[in-house]
């Protein structure tokens, strides 16, 4: 018995090493992101996931793919519905403020996109008498 326990923790001490299976999306030839994502951050992040879990065999590496796919849409959403309101945001502050000659909607979607409302934005959203609060 205590033969089985050695030759089964040097087992498990050899899956530990071993290189994990290829992923379902290297074996088809599959694209997981979409224009505009990294492939290279895609590729990093799963690679890291199959460290952190351990995955080694085909399944537990099929899982954890599966798990990083449903991370990455859940990322993926949460910067579509950030950008969603954000565009949003401009559009109601650019119809009514920015046509009569003021800051154009590009310059105000950017700046709130990038979370960095400058003096101009803020006063194109005080002149449709909201805040930065308001708005959203």
């Amino acid at each position: 018995m205590s033969q089985q326990l050695v030759s089964d923790s040097n087992h498990s001490i050899a899956l530990s090493t071993a290189a994990p299976a290829p992923t379902l999306s290297r074996i088809l030839g599959l694209v997981p992101t979409l224009p505009g994502e990294s492939a290279e951050q895609y590729q990093a992040s799963l690679d890291a996931l199959l460290k952190e879990l351990g995955a080694h065999s085909v399944l537990q590496v099929y899982l954890a793919e599966k798990i990083h796919d449903c991370l990455w849409w859940i990322r993926r959403f949460q910067e579509q519905k950030r950008a969603t309101v954000i565009v949003r945001m401009a559009k109601l502050t650019w119809e009514g403020y920015c046509r009569n000659g003021n800051p154009d909607k590009t310059h105000i979607r950017n700046t709130l996109l990038a979370n960095k409302v400058d003096k101009q934005t803020e006063e194109a959203i005080d002149g449709v008498d909201h805040t930065l609060e308001s708005i959203r």
